[in-house]
């Protein structure tokens, strides 16, 4: 491949890669103003309570 070809390349790739990334913005802000959303102490609860569950399976598999 050329050089000049390569930089094409690269250009659209980059294009492609910021028309995406806009996009993905745009539909958080939607979810956001939506009321789509969830706060970080609801996931660290879920984890947490996750996270707790899985150890007791440890515990009792090496009973």
């Amino acid at each position: 491949m050329k050089a000049k070809d390569a930089k094409a390349t690269a250009a659209e790739r980059r294009a492609e890669y910021e028309a995406w990334y806009e996009e993905q913005v745009r539909l958080g802000l939607e979810d956001l103003d939506a009321g789509r959303a969830v706060s970080d102490e609801d996931v660290r609860k879920h984890f947490e309570k996750r996270f707790k569950q899985h150890a007791g399976r440890q515990q009792k598999q090496a009973a």
